[in-house]
C-alpha cells in the first residue's frame, strides 16, 4: 500500500486573498508613516524657531538691544538700500560664526543694494538651516540669496521706511526688552512663513 504525497500550494484565491490584505495593511499604515515624517519635520521648525529666539537673546544680552530689521542707507529713492537684516546680525548667535566672519563689513558700499554689494556676495546664496522649515516644499526661488522662512515683525505699519514701525523689527531701530510695553510674552518677535 502506497500513499501518495502530495504538494501543498497556494490556490490563486488564496494569494488574492494574502495581497488584498497587504494592500490593505500599506494602505494603513502610510499615513501613519507620512503623520510621524511630519511631526518630525513640525518639531525642526520648532526647534528653529527656538534658536532663532536664543539667538535673539543672546544678542540682546551682548549688545543691550536687538538687531534692526534691516541696516539701511538713506530714507527714499537712489540712496534708499537695504544692507543687512537682523538674520545677518544673530548668525554669531546661532553658531554661524563661519558664514559672519566671511562678510566684509569694510567693503559695504551703501549706494548699493545687498544683491550687488560686494561684502554680501559671497555668502548671499549660502543656506542656513535655521532659517529654513522643512515642511516647506519651495525651494530657492532667487539664485543669489537664500530662501528663509521666518520673517521679523515690522508691526501694524511695516509699509513704512522708517523706525516709526511698532513691530520688534522696524528699519534701522533697535528694540531693547524695556521698549517691549505689552511684556515679551504677549509681542510676536518671529513669525513662520512660506518661501516666495
Amino acid at each position: 500500500m502506497t500513499i501518495k504525497s502530495r504538494r501543498k500550494a497556494f490556490t490563486l484565491v488564496e494569494l488574492l486573498v494574502v495581497i488584498a490584505i497587504i494592500g490593505i495593511l500599506v494602505g494603513l499604515l502610510l499615513p501613519a508613516v507620512q503623520a510621524a515624517r511630519e511631526a518630525a519635520r513640525r518639531m525642526s521648525c520648532v526647534n528653529n524657531m527656538k534658536q532663532i529666539g536664543l539667538g535673539l537673546q543672546n544678542y540682546h544680552a551682548a549688545f543691550n538691544t536687538f538687531p534692526a530689521g534691516h541696516m539701511e542707507s538713506g530714507w527714499d529713492g537712489p540712496s534708499y538700500r537695504h544692507q543687512f537684516s537682523w538674520m545677518t546680525a544673530i548668525l554669531p548667535q546661532i553658531e554661524q560664526t563661519a558664514v559672519y566672519e566671511q562678510i566684509d563689513f569694510n567693503k559695504v558700499d551703501l549706494m548699493l543694494s545687498a544683491n550687488q554689494n560686494p561684502a554680501f556676495q559671497s555668502v548671499g546664496n549660502t543656506l542656513i538651516s535655521t532659517y529654513i522649515c522643512p515642511s516647506d516644499a519651495v525651494g530657492k526661488i532667487n539664485p543669489d540669496w537664500a530662501p528663509t522662512n521666518y520673517l521679523g515683525n515690522q508691526g501694524t505699519l511695516c509699509g513704512l521706511r522708517d523706525k516709526n514701525g511698532n513691530g520688534m523689527f522696524g528699519h534701522n531701530s533697535w528694540m531693547r526688552f524695556s521698549d517691549v510695553l505689552d511684556g515679551t510674552s504677549n509681542s510676536i518677535a518671529i513669525g513662520e512663513i512660506l518661501k516666495g
